[in-house]
């Protein structure tokens, strides 16, 4: 049987992944992006590999190699595994990419969201405190000159 604490780190744990969509349409949109510009990377790598067996074969025939000879099994031995290998590269590449741009818009996105939701608590109930960003965000900048500039607007 779990106990509470189990729970609520399993309910933690969910919610952390859920936060790291903080603009899930520009986060989308970066996703999209990357993983077209790998496909078609990708697709170009592998019509010339497809290209490149084909005329392999083509000069087979026209050499008369037979067609059960150890030459057709090698070379279609070798298509397999670079095909496969493309595959799984592919894979591979598209969940990297996923991911990295999770965590890095995340990094990002994360700071921005912070700033704007700082300067919508100055609107609705006046300057309270410093703004700071979490450890590890990008822009760590911002919050020294934010303050500054806050700062020297209120000895003005």
């Amino acid at each position: 049987m779990e106990s509470i604490s189990d729970n609520e780190t399993k309910y933690t744990h969910k919610r952390k992944i859920k936060n790291y969509l903080i603009s899930p349409r520009i986060q989308g949109s970066l996703i999209t992006f990357n993983i077209l510009a790998l496909w078609t990377a990708l697709g170009i790598i592998y019509y010339h590999v497809v290209k490149s067996f084909w005329v392999m074969d083509e000069m087979a025939r026209t050499a008369s190699i037979p067609v059960n000879s150890f030459y057709y099994e090698t070379v279609g031995f070798q298509r397999e595994l670079i095909i496969s290998s493309i595959i799984v590269a592919a894979i591979l590449s598209t969940l990297l990419a996923i991911l990295f741009t999770i965590l890095f818009t995340h990094k990002s996105l994360g700071a921005v969201h912070r700033l704007k939701s700082y300067f919508e608590g100055i609107r609705d109930n006046g300057h309270q405190s410093d703004l700071s960003f979490r450890d590890g965000d990008l822009h760590d900048e911002i919050p020294q000159i934010v303050n500054d500039a806050i700062k020297k607007i209120k000895e003005s």
